[in-house]
Order: C-alpha cells, then sequence, then structure tokens
C-alpha cells in the first residue's frame, strides 16, 4: 500500500511540473516578450528539472 500511495503521489507532482517545464520552455523560445527577471526564473526552472 505505501509503494502504491508513493506511485500516485510522484505521478500527482510529475503531472502539474511537466506542464510548468513546457510552459517554460516555450517562453525561452520568445525572449524578446519577457523581462530579463522572467528570463531568471525560467533559466531556474530549465535547470531545476534537469
Amino acid at each position: 500500500m505505501r509503494r502504491e500511495l508513493i506511485a500516485n503521489i510522484s505521478h500527482d507532482l510529475r503531472t502539474p511540473l511537466s506542464f510548468i517545464y513546457s510552459y517554460a520552455e516555450m517562453m525561452h523560445d520568445f525572449p524578446d516578450e519577457v523581462t530579463p527577471e522572467q528570463c531568471q526564473i525560467i533559466k531556474g526552472v530549465s535547470f531545476g528539472s534537469s
């Protein structure tokens, strides 16, 4: 039961995190439309996900 709980929690975390990562990558493709502060945040998301 514990293993199943951990697997469910892992899946529940990965799903929104993959969306956040994909959104950050999309924003990275349009550098003219983000501020320098936003660019730093995007780099942090990309670094943290690897």
